[in-house]
């Protein structure tokens, strides 16, 4: 529980940057790492269609059937994941969940992806903007891909957009929030390299196919490995 806590007050205080931002307050909401700052951008969090990535607007193509979007955050992607099915968006963060509930979006629903027991199956579990990140660590990234494949209806699929890790297997973002003048808990964040990823999937019984590449980021499909000896 003490851990749930620590990440949920770790996404709450983006959320109430977020929030702030949602409610007409321009205030800049920054991450450092490793001793590197950064503005990280609230506004992509209220983009609209036009906006999105190529691999965005992919990834949510490629969705079909029952979905559940892991880290929905404001929720921008749910209004068009609706467009290919029915719809369920989660978030550890009750703040974030707060915003797209306020615009309508009654499909959300506060959860941590680690201990949440969904009462269904799904056919597409996305996790836009590299949001298989949560998992931190490759041991935590396994025990993830491991929850996310017993969620999958008998054809089902994961996809994420993931961020590029070019020379090393992996590669962990060690993030502290800056916002308002204060700063918030300090979080991991990992990228992988596709290989490494695929070498990960492949370990618990899952295969990654590279569906796209932009400069800096790959779309995978990740399938449970009996799915694709049917077929």
């Amino acid at each position: 529980i003490g851990v749930c806590d620590a990440m949920r007050k770790q996404m709450d205080f983006f959320g109430h940057a977020l929030l702030a931002y949602s409610q007409g307050e321009r205030k800049v909401f920054y991450l450092s790492d490793s001793g590197i700052t950064f503005e990280q951008s609230l506004k992509k969090y209220f983009r609209e269609y036009h906006q999105f990535t190529p691999l965005e607007k992919k990834l949510i193509a490629l969705a079909r059937g029952t979905i559940l979007d892991v880290g929905c955050g404001t929720g921008i992607y749910i209004p068009y994941l609706i467009k290919r099915g029915s719809v369920i968006g989660i978030d550890i963060s009750p703040t974030i969940i707060q915003i797209g509930k306020a615009k309508g979006l009654n499909n959300t629903l506060v959860a941590n992806i680690f201990t949440w027991k969904s009462p269904q199956k799904f056919d597409t579990i996305s996790l836009i903007e590299n949001n298989l990140g949560i998992a931190e660590t490759p041991e935590k990234a396994k025990k993830l891909l491991k929850k996310l494949s017993s969620m999958l209806t008998p054809n089902g699929q994961i996809r994420s957009n993931c961020g590029t890790v070019q020379d090393e297997d992996y590669h962990i973002h060690h993030y502290t929030p800056i916002y308002d003048g204060k700063k918030g808990s300090p979080f991991n964040w990992i990228s992988f390299n596709e290989n490494y990823l695929a070498k990960l999937c492949k370990e618990i019984g899952l295969t990654q196919q590279v569906i796209d590449r932009s400069d800096h980021e790959y779309l995978v499909r990740i399938t449970k490995l009996s799915d694709n000896l049917k077929t």
